[in-house]
């Protein structure tokens, strides 16, 4: 029943039968060689029969039980039968190896298929040894392939798992970079705040010295009769003084925003750059780690090997992981940079943009004032 289970095509029914014939035939020939030896017992001979040996088979096809030969002279067909049982395990472990190779380039359908059969041939007729040793090859590549799913997926969590704590890291490391540059950018805010509000006084001061001057002139003249016209002209001329000290004030102002602008620029530059080094080491021991995974996963991969796995199937495997780990990297460091310049930009124009309002605002007032 075992037998008509399998394919017509198969490789391990073609090697079975071959082996069962074979058999037979070695049992049809010691029948027929115990039957010559053995001599013809007489009434006149003392009842003592000579025996040149006793061979015992039993049904090795229908059955399957062990097969006993036992014989005087030698033991040579004891040997010969385990000669014919290496013989028939060496062509049933050839043809389980074609069959496998056969089996490659079909679905996984098929495969499973195939193992069904072999399985189900195993639970109807277990008593022939060369197809007992056949399934059993069988079924340890079948668990061989069951239990090689589940360890691909607890690597893949593992190496999730790796990811994410990385990129919590960052993000951490991103943050602090963040916090720092908010820090030094108050500071520098209250440094210019404290320039302007001493500007200020310094204007209020010589605004008042000037308002005495101009009372104590209007006094002076009132003594002494001057004329509105010289006052006035005196007016003009001071407020056009004022008016080039404040162009001039301001013009020393923005060249000193630009140079404090520009050295901060090379210090965000600066940071930015050990900020990129620190990521690329983080990169380097990510994916060494990864690496040493893979090798890992090679060894196991050559363990399963000796013990039936296909090579191909796992070569294809480690690649794609591979490939899948070297995607992730690039991508990731991808976003990184995308995210720091898009940072370093918004912060650049934010602080431009409040020095600038400021620096009219603080104009503006002292203009009105």
């Amino acid at each position: 029943m075992s037998r008509a289970l399998l394919p017509r095509s198969s490789p391990l029914r073609a090697a079975s039968l071959h082996g069962l014939e074979e058999v037979r035939s070695f049992k049809e020939a010691q029948k027929n060689r115990s039957q010559r030896s053995q001599p013809v017992a007489t009434g006149a001979q003392d009842g003592q029969q000579a025996q040149a040996g006793t061979l015992q088979f039993q049904d090795l096809a229908g059955h399957g039980k062990e097969t006993q030969a036992t014989l005087e002279e030698g033991g040579q067909p004891r040997k010969t039968l385990e000669a014919l049982q290496a013989h028939q395990r060496a062509e049933l472990q050839r043809a389980l190896q074609e069959q496998d190779k056969a089996s490659r380039g079909q679905p996984a359908g098929v495969r499973t298929k195939d193992r069904a059969a072999v399985k189900q041939a195993k639970q109807f007729d277990h008593h022939s040894e060369p197809e007992r040793a056949a399934q059993e090859m069988a079924q340890h590549t079948g668990e061989v392939e069951e239990d090689q799913t589940p360890h691909e997926l607890s690597i893949q969590r593992a190496l999730e798992e790796k990811d994410a704590e990385h990129r919590s890291k960052l993000q951490e490391k991103d943050g602090e970079h963040a916090k720092k540059l908010e820090e030094q950018q108050a500071q520098h805010q209250k440094a210019l705040q404290h320039a302007l509000e001493e500007q200020r006084a310094e204007h209020e001061a010589k605004l008042q010295e000037l308002d005495k001057q101009q009372q104590q002139q209007q006094q002076q003249q009132q003594r002494n009769g001057s004329r509105e016209e010289d006052q006035t002209s005196d007016k003009l001329g001071i407020q056009k003084a004022l008016e080039e000290q404040q162009s001039q004030h301001q013009l020393s102002l923005q060249r000193a925003l630009e140079e404090k602008d520009a050295e901060q620029r090379g210090k965000l530059e600066e940071q930015q750059a050990q900020h990129q080094k620190a990521l690329q080491h983080a990169l380097e021991e990510q994916r060494a780690e990864h690496e040493a995974k893979l090798q890992e996963m090679d060894k196991q991969q050559q363990q399963q090997q000796r013990n039936g796995s296909r090579e191909e199937d796992q070569t294809s495997d480690n690649l794609g992981i591979q490939k899948a780990l070297e995607e992730q990297q690039s991508q990731h460091q991808l976003s990184l940079q995308r995210a720091l310049e898009e940072m370093d930009k918004q912060q650049q124009q934010h602080k431009g943009e409040e020095q600038q309002s400021q620096h009219q605002l603080s104009l503006q007032r002292a203009l009105e004032e």
